[in-house]
C-alpha cells in the first residue's frame, strides 16, 4: 500500500466529509425486501475518488489495492456520525436541494434508532422516507418550501400511508402549514412538523400515542 498516496487522499476526503455523509444517507436504501442496495453509493464513491481525490493528489491512475484502500477510507469517514446534528448541517440548510433535505431528515431519524429507507423518485406515492422500528412504520413527506404548505402534502402522505400499509403519516416542512392543512391533518390523523422539531420526533410520537383518549 502506498501510504503517502492514502494520506494525501485522506486530507481531501476529510475536506468533503459533511457532503459524503449526506450523500451516503441519500444513496443507501433498503428495497421492499429489506435488502440494502449499495448501487448508487458505490457509484458515488467511484465518482468521488476518480473526479475529486485523484486530481487532488496529482495522479490520474492508481493500482487496484490502493483504490480499495482509498474507497474504504471514504466509506469509513462517510459512515462516521458527527458529534451533534446541529454541527452536521443545520447551518447548511439554505444550501440544500430537496433531495439533500430528505437525506438530512432521514439522518436525524436514523440517529434516533429508526431503520430508514429513502424512496426512489419514481413510484414513491408521495412518500420520501419510510422509517421502521419496533413494529411501527412511519412514512414522511419532506417539503422545502418558503411559503405555507397546503392540503396537497397532507393528502399525498395520507394516501402514501394507505398504499404502503404504514401506521403513521408525517409531513416535515421548512415552512409553516396553512390553517386548512392543519384542519385536514387533524381529520386524517397526519402529524405536521417543522423541521426543527424532528430531533424530538420520538418524544412527539410516543407522547402522542400514550395520551389518554377523551
Amino acid at each position: 500500500m502506498n501510504h503517502a498516496i492514502v494520506r494525501k487522499a485522506e486530507e481531501t476526503i476529510l475536506k468533503h466529509a459533511t457532503t459524503l455523509r449526506r450523500k451516503r444517507t441519500q444513496c443507501l436504501f433498503r428495497d421492499d425486501y429489506g435488502v440494502l442496495d449499495r448501487t448508487r453509493w458505490d457509484q458515488e464513491v467511484e465518482y468521488f475518488v476518480t473526479s475529486v481525490v485523484l486530481p487532488a493528489i496529482g495522479t490520474a491512475r492508481i493500482e487496484a489495492p490502493v483504490y480499495a484502500d482509498i474507497a474504504g477510507l471514504v466509506e469509513h469517514i462517510a459512515g462516521e456520525q458527527p458529534d451533534s446534528i446541529t454541527d452536521y448541517s443545520w447551518e447548511q440548510l439554505p444550501e440544500m436541494n430537496p433531495e439533500q433535505f430528505e437525506a438530512f431528515c432521514a439522518e436525524i431519524l436514523r440517529r434516533q434508532g429508526w431503520d430508514i429507507r429513502l424512496t426512489k423518485r419514481s413510484g414513491d406515492q408521495g412518500i420520501d422516507i419510510v422509517a421502521q422500528r419496533g413494529g411501527i412504520t412511519v412514512v414522511f413527506q419532506c417539503k422545502m418550501y418558503t411559503g405555507p404548505v397546503g392540503n396537497k402534502a397532507v393528502q399525498e402522505v395520507h394516501a402514501g400511508k394507505g398504499f404502503l400499509g404504514a401506521d403513521i403519516a408525517v409531513v416535515v416542512s421548512t415552512a409553516e402549514f396553512t390553517p386548512s392543512a392543519r384542519e385536514l391533518a387533524n381529520a386524517l390523523d397526519v402529524i405536521l412538523l417543522h423541521y426543527s422539531q424532528l430531533e424530538q420526533f420520538d418524544k412527539i410520537l410516543f407522547g402522542r400515542r400514550t395520551k389518554p383518549e377523551k
